[in-house]
């Protein structure tokens, strides 16, 4: 083989692997751009874009998608995730005079029960207690709310934290149903508050 033969497999070998290597650069590494099949390594983030890297272009709360650092407030406190203007926006209508219970649920009031149970909200990566943030007020606004189709302010959907009390004035108490323990006369059970029985 001569040496101009050398050179020009040596070039076409430059060539490929020079081509591989930039198709690689642009194929996305992590995210939903890849079904979530492939997470970053070594600490970085995933960009929205789906890249891996670290820094504000991969890290910052704009840009970061997974893998994301921790908020800078106090991990401690789930006010970091539900201040007062996001505990509006979730139960927009809970003070509507329309609502039987209009006044009772407050943000200090939440945020004093919540206290009083320190893990609540506040363990586990910061993406899986926003999730489990979430999913208490989808749970406890779905279970508070009575919301009809065509609702204003919102929608259907938009009137948790209406009830105090289960919307049912129905009778629990049914001969059999409970057995040996009866309700007490004149009274019926019934669920009440953001958790409740159902």
């Amino acid at each position: 083989m001569g040496k101009t033969m050398k050179q020009r497999c040596c070039l076409v070998i430059v060539t490929l692997v020079s081509s591989l290597l930039a198709t690689s650069a642009y194929q996305y590494q992590c995210g939903n751009q890849v079904d979530f099949a492939r997470v970053c390594e070594d600490g970085n983030c995933c960009s929205t874009d789906g890249f891996c890297g670290t820094g504000d272009q991969y890290c910052s709360v704009e840009l970061c998608q997974s893998q994301c650092p921790d908020p800078t407030e106090d991990p401690h406190d789930v006010s970091a995730f539900i201040t007062a203007a996001v505990f509006d926006t979730l139960i927009p209508n809970r003070n509507d005079i329309r609502c039987p219970g209009h006044g009772f649920y407050t943000y200090e009031s939440f945020l004093e029960a919540a206290r009083r149970f320190p893990e609540f909200g506040t363990t586990g990566s910061y993406e899986n207690r926003r999730r489990e943030l979430a999913a208490f007020f989808g749970q406890t606004s779905a279970l508070t709310g009575e919301g009809w189709p065509g609702a204003d302010n919102g929608g259907e959907f938009a009137w948790g934290y209406c009830f105090v009390d289960l919307n049912y004035t129905g009778y629990y108490c049914i001969e059999g149903v409970h057995g040996n323990w009866p309700c007490v006369e004149g009274k019926s059970y019934r669920p009440r508050g953001p958790i409740q029985l159902t």
